[in-house]
């Protein structure tokens, strides 16, 4: 008996005597029980419901011979291709089902009082992006290497569809690797050689890996805290300001998640004046109460003034809607001297 081939079958999920057995009968062809029994090495108070089992699955037929039954093999080809593809279904069934049993429980711990998650292995890292992708309602900034943005354009396409204003830092030695690639036509598109992978949606969503040397294996995270993500998101702006670009063609309406955001895209359209209207989704200041208001853009403030295009915040950023009830300022989400403190607002032609 061949023991490699025994180890083999066992290794697909035969055991000791259906591996022997099948071996025999394969060889003989044809066969008597005690025979085969006898040729497998298997005891003949088992070779009943070895052969009944290995019927089951396909790899012998039993016929009743005039004297005693016999085993007939399946051609090899076609019974354990047959074998394959049940294994392959149970697997699957297995997997699936320990999949969303286990997924039920990750998402009891998760969304309970939000997470942070330590990420050692690089698809839960792309996962995480993808989801970060999918859960932005109003502004996303991303920081990829090239062949991951090549696997998230149908996400972010869906984002621009949504509405969504995305920026985009694409790493890569290849510059002009960057710029043959076809891009969406609101998408705002910069470069660098080599960069921190970042995401940052809203501020409810944030996935971070830092530049490591090419020993290192560098951790990724992942995290739904607010602060933590509205931190990764004002460090890339910082270098999307030093990355040069690729794209820079966009359309309003546009979505923002700060003034500060909209007074440096929009400069020009401030500057000049063009009459523009705010959808501005937040709180009162005074009463925490959530609300939507719409109005024209009047004045803004910054204050001190002369920031634009450099990576320094200013201390003050707002701007004035004229809506039915009055004249109202408008600030980030962390406003305590405006009247509205935005958790994002879209900006249009009036």
């Amino acid at each position: 008996m061949d023991d490699n081939l025994v180890e083999s079958l066992r290794e697909i999920g035969l055991t000791e005597y259906q591996s022997r057995s099948y071996i025999a009968v394969v060889t003989l062809g044809t066969a008597e029980l005690t025979h085969l029994a006898e040729e497998a090495e298997v005891p003949v108070q088992r070779i009943y419901d070895v052969v009944d089992d290995l019927q089951q699955v396909g790899l012998v037929e039993v016929h009743e011979g005039s004297d005693a039954k016999q085993a007939v093999a399946v051609p090899p080809k076609s019974g354990l291709t047959a074998l394959k593809r049940q294994r392959v279904a149970q697997f699957e069934s297995t997997f699936e089902t320990a999949t969303d049993t286990l997924s039920e429980r990750f998402a009891e711990v998760t969304t309970s009082a939000g997470f942070v998650t330590s990420l050692t292995h690089e698809a839960s890292v792309r996962r995480h992006v993808a989801s970060a992708i999918e859960s932005a309602d109003w502004w996303l900034f991303l920081s990829l290497p090239r062949p991951w943005y090549q696997a998230v354009e149908a996400e972010l396409d869906a984002a621009l569809d949504r509405g969504v204003t995305v920026r985009l830092v694409v790493q890569s030695p290849d510059r002009a690797a960057i710029e043959n690639l076809a891009y969406p036509d609101d998408l705002q598109v910069r470069y660098r050689t080599r960069a921190d992978t970042i995401v940052a949606a809203d501020r409810s969503y944030g996935v971070f890996r830092g530049v490591g040397v090419p020993s290192m294996d560098r951790q990724a995270l992942a995290t739904d805290d607010d602060n933590i993500v509205d931190m990764l998101r004002r460090y890339g702006e910082q270098f999307w300001l030093g990355s040069p670009p690729i794209q820079t063609d966009y359309t309003l309406p546009m979505r923002f998640l700060t003034p500060w955001q909209a007074l440096t895209a929009l400069s020009a359209s401030f500057e000049d004046e063009t009459t523009l209207t705010a959808t501005v989704e937040g709180h009162e200041v005074d009463t925490g109460q959530r609300d939507t208001w719409t109005g024209t853009i009047g004045d803004y403030t910054v204050d001190p003034p002369g920031l634009e295009g450099t990576a320094i915040l200013p201390d003050i950023v707002q701007f004035e809607i004229e809506t039915d009830d009055g004249t109202l300022t408008v600030g980030g989400w962390d406003a305590t001297i405006e009247d509205i403190a935005a958790h994002g607002f879209e900006i249009d032609f009036a």
